[in-house]
């Protein structure tokens, strides 16, 4: 507990664009739109990498979250796929300059505000399992 404190107090502003209250239903469908992506390109995935899918998904919206510009460039299904397509890049890039012991590159802490897990009353998620 005291750890996810730490983590909450460390979690930078979202972005000026995002109004929980009005956007936070529709992180939990992007979410489950991720999980789905996902498991669509492994469709015979072991179990453990199915138990890792609803934080995977949920990790990969919080980069997209954080880098749309826009709500309406967030939220577009049309480009959804290239989006996670160039996050993936991006994210190998990074893995291999860190390995590699980039000067500038942090190690790999995603922090996230608020958690598509919480709503304005702090309920949990609707997301991948959920409905």
């Amino acid at each position: 507990q005291q750890q996810q404190q730490q983590q909450q107090q460390q979690r930078p502003a979202p972005p000026l664009w995002y109004i929980q209250e009005e956007h936070i239903n529709e992180r939990r469908r992007m979410v489950t739109s991720i999980a789905k992506l996902l498991q669509a390109r492994k469709p015979n995935a072991p179990t453990e990498w199915m138990k890792k899918l609803p934080q995977m998904a949920r990790r990969l919206e919080e980069s997209l979250f954080r880098s749309a510009p826009t709500f309406d460039d967030y939220r577009n299904q049309d480009t959804l796929k290239k989006r996670l397509q160039k996050l993936a890049l991006d994210m190998g890039i990074r893995a291999r300059e860190q390995q590699q012991g980039a000067p500038g590159s942090a190690p790999g802490a995603h922090p996230s505000v608020p958690s598509v897990n919480q709503g304005a009353s702090g309920a949990g998620s609707a997301g991948p399992g959920g409905t």
